[in-house]
Formats: structure tokens, sequence, C-alpha cells
């Protein structure tokens, strides 16, 4: 990632560093993973004589969205957040079932909340969204104080141009242009491709 922030600086701005870098449990506790520090900072500071955003990618269980005890790791998310000295984070949440509206508003109401506190710090917030589950519930999430909402939807849509375009008009209708963020990625190193094999190659 440093290399090619590098080699195309004039490309990138800043990188969303994925995934998983902290962990909301079923009961609203908090897990990091460790010696990041280093790795951000190469990441933010990989172009010379100019500082690149870096958003941190987290996760949260569905039991403590349900719960209501995602709520109880705002804090900790927030310290994450400032000791690292980052400009916010990314909520990663893709549920596999309960695709209803009460679902999407319990995640909602997570996500306003970190939003807020995010923002108490002078920090951003942003989440996942895509065209399934109870990722695009747009009359849900439009009125979020979120930063930005990141497109999933095109990476799996197997190179359906109609579709991608679709998807990206619905998404701009709903929460406006400047928070909606579709941008590149990178590709699987030819020696993990196996590893890799649910997120095909970008063209």
């Amino acid at each position: 990632n440093v290399e090619f922030a590098r080699e195309h600086s004039n490309a990138i701005t800043g990188f969303y560093g994925c995934c998983g870098l902290a962990h909301v449990d079923d009961v609203g506790n908090v897990t990091f993973k460790h010696n990041i520090s280093d790795g951000i900072h190469s990441m933010m500071y990989a172009v010379p004589n100019r500082r690149l955003t870096y958003h941190a990618v987290f996760g949260v269980t569905e039991a403590s969205i349900c719960n209501g005890t995602a709520i109880r790791g705002i804090p900790d998310l927030v310290d994450f957040a400032k000791q690292n000295q980052i400009d916010g984070l990314l909520c990663d949440y893709e549920p596999s079932e309960n695709y209803t509206e009460t679902h999407a508003k319990a995640y909602a109401n997570f996500l306003d909340s970190l939003a807020q506190a995010l923002h108490e710090e002078n920090m951003e917030m942003g989440f996942d969204v895509a065209g399934w589950g109870i990722l695009d519930f747009w009359d849900v999430y439009a009125p979020l104080h979120i930063d930005f909402y990141t497109s999933m939807s095109p990476t799996y849509n197997a190179k359906n141009i109609s579709q991608d375009k679709s998807f990206v008009t619905d998404l701009v209708a709903a929460v406006g242009s400047r928070r909606t963020s579709i941008g590149i990625g990178s590709v699987p190193d030819p020696n993990y491709v196996s590893d890799c094999k649910n997120m095909p190659n970008y063209t």
C-alpha cells in the first residue's frame, strides 16, 4: 500500500485500513489488533511532504447491535482513534440474516452515537453500504450524522456496469454526492489469490 501510494501519489488521498483493526463483541467489549501504530504512521506519511488520510476499519457483532450493548464500546473506539492520531473510523458490518427495518434502526442508532462521539474529537465516521441485507435502508441511514458512506456493491457485481450505475445513482440520491465514497481498491498479490477468492480484480 505504501509503495502504491508513492508510485501513484496523484491518484490517492488516503487509506481505509482494512480490516478488523478493532472488534466489538457480543456484550460491547472492544479488542484491538496489536502493534499497528507503526503501520498506520507509515501509510499516512507514505508520500513525502504530504499527509494522507487514514480511517481504521472495525467490526461489530450482530448480537451487540440487536441487544444494544455495542454502544458500550464507543468510548474505547474513540480512544483507539485518538491514540493512533487517525482521521476517524469506518464500520464494516455485514449481517447475513434478520433483514428487517428494526435491525437497520438498531444499527443506525449505534452508528449515529459513534459518529457524534468522534465529531466531538474532530474525527470522522463512515460505514460500508451495499445493495443487500440491511445495508441499503436509505431512509434509515441518510439522516445520520455520517461523514461518508462507502460503497461495496460494485466490488461483487461481476463487472455489471448497469447494475453498478444503478446502485451508485440510488446512493447519491439518498445521501448526496459529498458523502458518497466510491473509489479504487487493490487486487490480490498473485501469491495470495486463493486467500482472496471473494474479491475479484477491479477493472
